[in-house]
Formats: C-alpha cells, sequence, structure tokens
C-alpha cells in the first residue's frame, strides 16, 4: 500500500513569544475549548510534551459517540518545532493515520 502525502502551510500571526505559542498549542485546559465541537461537548484533553509522550484528545457531541485522537510526540523541539504520529478514530470506529510536523517560528515579534 503507498502512503500518500500532504503539505499544508498554515500561518497565524500572534503578539507573543514563541514559548507562549508552543504552550498555548499544547494547553490541555485551552484544548477543551479548541476541540469542542460545541458549547456542550464533552472534551478530554491531557498532553505529556516529551519525545515519546502522549497528547490525547476526546471529544465528543450531547448524547454522542466520542471521536478520539492520541498523538505520540517524536519530536520536541521546544520552542521551534513539534512533530508527532497521529491516530484520530472516528464515532464509527474508522481510524485515520497521520505524521504531524509543526514548525513555529518568529516573524519580527515578541522573543
Amino acid at each position: 500500500m503507498t502512503k500518500e502525502t500532504y503539505d499544508l502551510v498554515a500561518e497565524q500571526f500572534l503578539n507573543a513569544t514563541d514559548e507562549d505559542v508552543v504552550d498555548a498549542y499544547t494547553d490541555a485546559y485551552a484544548g477543551r475549548t479548541v476541540f469542542a465541537g460545541g458549547p456542550d461537548w464533552d472534551v478530554d484533553v491531557a498532553c505529556d510534551l516529551r519525545v515519546g509522550g502522549v497528547w490525547s484528545i476526546r471529544s465528543a457531541p450531547p448524547d454522542g459517540a466520542a471521536y478520539r485522537e492520541t498523538n505520540r510526540f517524536t519530536v520536541v523541539d521546544r520552542p521551534r518545532r513539534l512533530a508527532f504520529e497521529s491516530a484520530l478514530t472516528m464515532p464509527d470506529g474508522s481510524t485515520v493515520r497521520r505524521d504531524v510536523d509543526v514548525t513555529f517560528r518568529s516573524v519580527g515579534g515578541r522573543e
């Protein structure tokens, strides 16, 4: 089976330090809002930010089955880069696997 590769570039400019941006990206408390599909969704997030550590996300609508995402960090080069292997399991039991590489960079902002 051939593995397909896609590149996605997304940019967000923030008035924050590099460290603050990485913290916000992986913060478990913030993740409860970011990964909710609606205001009444039940969301649990835990993040062990280290190589081999797991970032787990469970998100479920009211009276519905949960989406579960398990990410295992392969690179933690704080505050420049994070990489992880991800498995997203849908409520129907199907799973999407992907390798994710996130790069953070300063653009003349705070250091």
